[in-house]
């Protein structure tokens, strides 16, 4: 019985830290739409990529160095499984993910590209079943559709039939970057190994690559802050923080669909940094996003369906 307690303990110790980590990342995440409408203004998506690949690299080498860890990367690159590990898991993050979603972000409307690239939330789930074994739940994948629909109810305005696409190109590239990232997150748990080290490496890998994009030259004083912005709180601190929450979590479904308040609040930032207005949609489409979250957590399927009934009735009247 003491056991029973200590491990039941132990896993709820376990899940609030996945919990914590993980709203940590959306709070650092919920920011970056913002900086890429207003960086990509100034600077091209190419330039983007590299500089702000660069500034994270650095962030990541200083990280090391005060916990102690450059030694640990000289020894993971020792063991030659481990070198093709990471030039595999860099070049596809952060080289290829980040060429491809900035591109997207350049040819679409922003609520376009963001809602096209949070599928990755639905990716990992269906990936982790596949290829972690987890057993998901027919109710977490209902919540993460849930969710999913409060995305799209919020980025097409309540206009599902009459929606129309801005560019296709953009949108296949959009859909792209959600599955490189699922792929990378799922092949990066499976390896349990310091996030600080293995995101480290993988940078210095996607910032030698950058090197093969075509030279973007100096950029200006706007676009160096914000490439610094994006490296500091798009592809450095967050990613550690979700690393360590995908560690955490005992079902990786339990963490992902706290993910999707990160598009609400990212529209909060663009509307007063960018100036973009709300759309009323958008208060539906939040609610979607925290019914759908609540749905996930162990509740009775009676309740299940009154928030759904409740939801579906909410709607109709919008």
């Amino acid at each position: 019985m003491k056991l029973k307690q200590e491990m039941r303990l132990r896993v709820l110790k376990s899940t609030k830290l996945a919990y914590g980590y993980t709203l940590l990342a959306v709070a650092c995440w919920s920011t970056v739409g913002a900086a890429f409408k207003l960086t990509l203004s100034h600077i091209t998506p190419y330039q983007l990529v590299c500089y702000s690949t660069w500034f994270s690299t650095i962030i990541l080498l200083v990280i090391s160095w005060i916990t102690g860890k450059i030694p640990v990367l000289w020894e993971t690159l020792k063991d030659p499984k481990k070198r093709f590990l990471v030039l595999v898991l860099g070049f596809l993050n952060p080289f290829l993910y980040y060429t491809v979603l900035f591109q997207a972000y350049h040819v679409l409307l922003a609520q376009e590209a963001m809602v096209l690239n949070y599928t990755w939330g639905i990716g990992i789930i269906l990936l982790s079943g596949w290829l972690l074994r987890q057993k998901i739940h027919l109710y977490q994948i209902i919540a993460v559709m849930i969710s999913f629909i409060g995305i799209v109810i919020i980025a097409t305005k309540g206009s599902f039939f009459q929606y129309r696409p801005t560019n296709l190109y953009g949108i296949l590239l959009a859909i792209g970057t959600a599955w490189i990232w699922s792929f990378y997150w799922i092949l990066n748990v499976r390896q349990h190994h310091n996030p600080v080290v293995m995101l480290t490496l993988q940078w210095c890998i996607g910032s030698v690559l950058c090197l093969m994009l075509p030279w973007q030259g100096i950029v200006n004083l706007p676009g160096l802050i914000g490439s610094l912005y994006t490296g500091l709180f798009e592809m450095s601190i967050p990613f550690i923080f979700w690393f360590m929450a995908l560690q955490k979590a005992e079902n990786t479904a339990s963490v992902t669909n706290l993910i999707f308040l990160s598009p609400f609040t990212s529209l909060l930032w663009i509307h007063f940094i960018v100036k973009e207005p709300i759309h009323p949609s958008s208060w539906i489409g939040l609610i979607w996003i925290i019914a759908g979250i609540w749905i996930n957590q162990p509740v009775t399927l009676r309740w299940q369906k009154y928030i759904l009934h409740k939801m579906y009735i909410l709607t109709l009247h919008f």
